[in-house]
């Protein structure tokens, strides 16, 4: 485990660089996986979100014995960014529950104790300013258009001030939040025209943008401040579609990026803190993918096909079941990612798909007649909608303008539906198995696709973000229309990588943030939480006409290092 740590230096400015090969483990009565972490302005403390079977709790550990202690007993809330108060008595996080369908900025002491709401919705992590008598933070609009840069009081969050706003698609990105040391001036993250992003220093005063060191190619999620106010740190994605996060160091007011973490660990792209004495707290995350077969559906009589590695990433992207029994994944190898087979015997697997450098196939569908697939790539330098031979032979583009993504098929395989965003609205299109011009389902607010059986209705997730208060499960006919059945999702769900209909077309499946999925009967309203053997996690899953399932998976392993 690699963590490079920056301290300010000798008179003549100069930095070193100490590696340090700290991860920490902190007792906990009850057991549980750290999943949300940050430290305390002295280095002494962390406080860490512990996920255990789904219910989570908050606790405070000391950094020298390892000993931590429960301030927030376990529930089902969903936790998002936590800080520590300037003066260390307090702990103030963002997160919803059953009690908040907003995200909500919550106050607790270090103690325990009663929880103090103090603003919603809030739609990132939460900095002080330097006399810790004010907040800011982003709040985005529900079309995610427009984000705007708010200042608050910190002690109850009154005297709300928008002091920036930025629309798309030059639009803030990320959760990062940043005043800097010196006061003047609060660091977020903005999307720019080619894709990338860049770090932009708000002017605390009058509004006023500046723009902070080079461009980057993908996605900026979180930005701290050096206490000398020398540099930031900064989480961001290699790739904008990617779970992943590395940690870069930018120099200011020079702004010369280097990355201090090695492209070989991933670390947890919520979580990232800074003590005054440069103590650099990450979560590095950790997931060997196993792809596994149930037959007939049955759980407890599921096996292993292939037993991945987290470099691979086997089945994360999108797995399949073809009419021939073969098992469709996709597979990362060196600086490519393709579409790979095998079968329920383990006997073999095989690349379907030719892996170029730079290209990643992904979410991978078979036609009924087993004589294409069907998948997301973006080997023409954007994300598109494409078309091959079941061997991978005649690769052809189903759509063009990029942002094409999130392919299905209707049961007959005429037709491709997928989710498009233009103009910073994500809507669902379908385009016929041949090509020719697509036509539209939806205009806005809709991902993840998803046909019955029968060919009648459409499912898909409706809503913005996972932190969406409004964000809902909808079922449409088929060429669009107004919902004929909407169903609230659990705070724990999620709902993206792919809904699934059961094979008898009476629910609908999907995935649970940490453990297992829910089936949303479509004749009841609360959807039932199918808990997995072993606590696993599922990342993709996928059903054959006649009810067999599988299913990527993995027992996630998170650390606190310091």
């Amino acid at each position: 485990v690699l963590v490079w740590v920056y301290r300010a230096s000798r008179p003549n400015g100069v930095r070193t660089q100490e590696r340090q090969f700290t991860a920490r483990v902190f007792a906990t009565a009850g057991g549980g996986m750290p999943i949300r972490a940050t430290i305390s302005a002295d280095g002494s403390r962390v406080v860490f979100v512990a996920d255990s079977k789904g219910r989570n709790s908050l606790r405070v550990g000391n950094i020298d014995s390892s000993d931590s202690i429960e301030i927030v007993p376990a529930e089902e809330r969903s936790y998002d960014s936590l800080v520590f108060g300037p003066d260390g008595k307090n702990i103030y996080f963002t997160a919803r529950d059953a009690h908040h369908r907003e995200t909500t900025l919550m106050r607790v002491s270090v103690f325990g104790g009663a929880l103090t709401q103090i603003a919603a919705p809030i739609d990132s992590s939460v900095t002080f300013s330097p006399d810790a008598r004010s907040i800011a933070f982003l709040r985005r609009d529900i079309d995610g258009l427009r984000s705007s840069v708010i200042t608050a009081n910190a002690d109850d969050g009154s005297g709300e001030r928008i002091l920036a706003v930025r629309s798309y698609p030059e639009n803030v990105v990320g959760t990062g939040v940043a005043w800097s040391p010196d006061g003047k001036m609060i660091a977020i993250a903005a999307a720019d025209k080619e894709g990338g992003s860049v770090i932009l220093g708000i002017d605390a005063t009058d509004g006023s943008i500046s723009r902070i060191g080079e461009r980057f190619e993908n996605r900026i999620v979180n930005i701290v401040w050096q206490a000398d106010g020398r540099g930031l740190f900064v989480n961001r994605n290699t790739s904008n579609d990617a779970g992943d996060g590395k940690i870069w160091f930018i120099s200011y007011p020079d702004g010369k990026p280097q990355q201090i973490t090695d492209d070989s660990s991933n670390y947890h792209i919520s979580s990232l803190g800074i003590s005054l004495d440069a103590k650099i707290v990450v979560i590095q995350d950790r997931a060997d993918t196993h792809i596994r077969f149930a037959p007939n559906g049955d759980i407890q009589k599921s096996r292993d096909i292939l037993e991945g590695t987290r470099f691979r990433a086997e089945g994360r992207h999108g797995v399949a079941i073809a009419p021939d029994g073969k098992i469709l994944f996709a597979a990362n190898s060196a600086n490519s990612g393709a579409i790979w087979e095998t079968d329920v015997e383990r006997s073999s697997q095989r690349e379907i798909t030719s892996a170029q450098k730079g290209t990643d196939d992904q979410q991978v569908n078979v036609t009924p007649d087993n004589r294409y697939l069907i998948f997301e790539s973006n080997r023409s330098g954007a994300a598109e909608i494409w078309r091959s031979n079941r061997d991978g032979s005649d690769l052809t583009m189903l759509t063009a303008g990029g942002k094409n993504r999130q392919p299905t098929l209707s049961p007959d395989g005429q037709w491709v539906i997928y989710a498009s965003e233009r103009d910073g609205r994500n809507g669902l299109l379908r385009v016929s198995v041949s090509g020719g011009e697509p036509k539209p389902i939806t205009t806005e607010k809709s991902f993840w696709p998803s046909v019955s059986p029968d060919g009648r209705y459409l499912a898909f997730d409706h809503g913005r973000l996972d932190s969406d208060p409004k964000r809902e499960l909808w079922v449409i006919p088929f060429d669009g229309g107004d919902a004929v059945k909407t169903f609230e999702v659990p705070t724990s769900s999620v709902l993206y990588n792919r809904l699934r209909w059961s094979p008898d077309g009476k629910g609908i499946f999907y995935k649970d943030d940490r453990q297992g999925l829910w089936y949303q009967d479509l004749t009841a309203r609360e959807p039932q939480h199918l808990k997995w053997p072993d606590d696993l996690r599922v990342y993709q899953f996928a059903f054959s006409a006649t009810g067999d399932l599988v299913y990527a998976t993995a027992q996630p392993i998170s650390e606190i290092l310091i």
